[in-house]
């Protein structure tokens, strides 16, 4: 009888210890899908900078252009004058039918308290806002300097080996 028991108390150890390890596993963070970025032309990061209500600039905007009369969304760093060059900002959304038009909403609380944008009628739970923002994540903080080295290690092939670029 005391090895029944103890095969049965192995059993229950091995089946706990399995069901931790995938419950644990579930825990992970997910991977955004990025695939579907693209870079957003510095003079429209000028044209959505021109309504901040603070001081700095937008850097390392990414967007992610609309599909089926969607809106574009276009996410950027927002670089507060007097912030340290590699220290990251916030990440501000905005939306938009027609990016070399000008007109563009402000899709995220960020964005809608540091520019003059009118709110949209949505928030970042729609269509591409948060594939936009995961976007502008993956670079926020980093120089211009910085993201140059990146571009011309994949250019070349290379695998980006962190901090060779800093």
């Amino acid at each position: 009888m005391g090895g029944t028991a103890r095969g049965v108390g192995a059993v229950l150890v091995v089946l706990i210890v399995g069901l931790g390890a995938v419950s644990l596993s579930s825990c992970s963070n997910p991977q955004a899908d990025v695939s579907a970025c693209g870079g957003v032309p510095d003079q429209v990061l000028k044209v959505i900078g021109q309504r901040l209500d603070v001081a700095g600039i937008f850097r390392n905007g990414r967007m992610v252009p609309g599909k089926h009369g969607e809106p574009s969304f276009v996410s950027a760093e927002l670089h507060r004058t007097g912030t340290r060059d590699g220290l990251a900002g916030d990440v501000l959304t905005f939306a938009t039918t027609d990016v070399k038009g000008g007109q563009f909403v402000s899709v995220d609380p960020y964005a809608r308290a540091n520019t003059s944008w009118p709110g949209a009628h949505f928030d970042v739970e729609r269509g591409d806002a948060m594939e936009s923002r995961s976007c502008a994540n993956v670079v926020k903080g980093l120089t211009k300097k910085q993201l140059d080295c990146r571009a011309r290690q994949q250019q070349n092939g290379q695998v980006a080996v962190p901090g060779a670029c800093d």
